[in-house]
């Protein structure tokens, strides 16, 4: 019989969930914080960009294959998370994402991201979060594909919820906020 321990986690505010998502994110990603995000717009925008490359010998100028793979994500930060503040952000991020996506020979895949931090969220919010979806294949796959990942955090009971899509997401959020809070 296996023992199962839980570990209580500590209330968050709003502020300290931004903090440390911006915090993690700025190791990989280039963040660019937002003053003033609210109302539906991004309180952060973060960018992730991964290049690939094989060359045949060491120090070669030519490549067996090259490829990039890219992330854009927009966090939204508000009180009350509701259904209509979860379409326009996630409408918000997708004209803003797709807007920077060139699909080429040497793009793999694009993700674009809404995260949501929030104190509470309704259940249809939570609902529609989760049912959001969007894949797109760039000339048959040739030249990549992009998907949809969405993603929420409330501070009340700290829930941490995605989309199919966003799986990995939830995984790293809950290594992010799992850590104990300083101080």
């Amino acid at each position: 019989m296996g023992l199962f321990v839980r570990e209580k986690l500590g209330r968050f505010t709003l502020d300290e969930l931004l903090d440390r998502l911006l915090k993690s994110y700025s190791v990989y990603y280039d963040v660019t914080p937002e003053e003033g995000g609210g109302d539906g717009m991004p309180a952060a925008r973060c960018e992730f960009r991964l290049r690939q490359e094989k060359t045949p010998f060491p120090m070669s100028r030519t490549y067996l294959y090259a490829y990039d793979s890219f992330e854009y994500a927009y966090v939204f930060k508000v009180r009350e998370l509701d259904a209509d503040t979860v379409d326009r952000g996630v409408a918000l991020a997708l004209e803003e994402g797709l807007s920077k996506i060139s699909p080429s020979k040497e793009h793999r895949c694009s993700y674009v991201t809404a995260i949501f931090l929030c104190e509470r969220a309704t259940e249809e919010a939570r609902t529609r979060l989760k049912r959001k979806r969007m894949h797109k294949d760039f000339n048959f796959s040739l030249h990549g594909w992009m998907d949809l990942q969405t993603a929420l955090v409330e501070a009340d009971g700290m829930r941490i919820e995605t989309n199919a899509a966003g799986r990995m997401n939830r995984k790293n959020l809950k290594a992010i906020y799992s850590q104990p809070k300083a101080g």
